[in-house]
C-alpha cells in the first residue's frame, strides 16, 4: 500500500505502528508535542519491528505540514 498517514497528537504511537503492521503502510508519521512521549513513540516502533516505517516528530501539530498524507 502506498498510503502516508500522519497521527496528530500521537501520544504513545500506537495508531501509526498499528496501522503500519496492519495496512502495510508505506509510511507512517506521528506528531506529538511530549518529548517524552516521543521517545516513548520510537522505541515502541523499534520494539514492533517497524521503525524502519513510522516515525515520529515532536512538534506542535497546528505548525506540521502534513501535506504528503494521503
Amino acid at each position: 500500500m502506498n498510503d502516508v498517514v500522519y497521527d496528530l497528537g500521537s501520544g504513545d504511537g500506537r495508531i501509526p505502528i498499528t496501522a503500519a503492521q496492519k495496512y502495510g503502510l508505506r509510511r507512517a508519521v506521528g506528531v506529538e508535542i511530549n518529548p517524552e512521549l516521543v521517545l516513548e513513540s520510537k522505541a515502541n516502533a523499534q520494539n514492533a519491528g517497524v521503525s524502519d516505517r513510522v516515525t515520529f516528530q515532536q512538534k506542535d501539530l497546528f505548525q506540521t505540514n502534513f501535506d504528503g498524507a494521503t
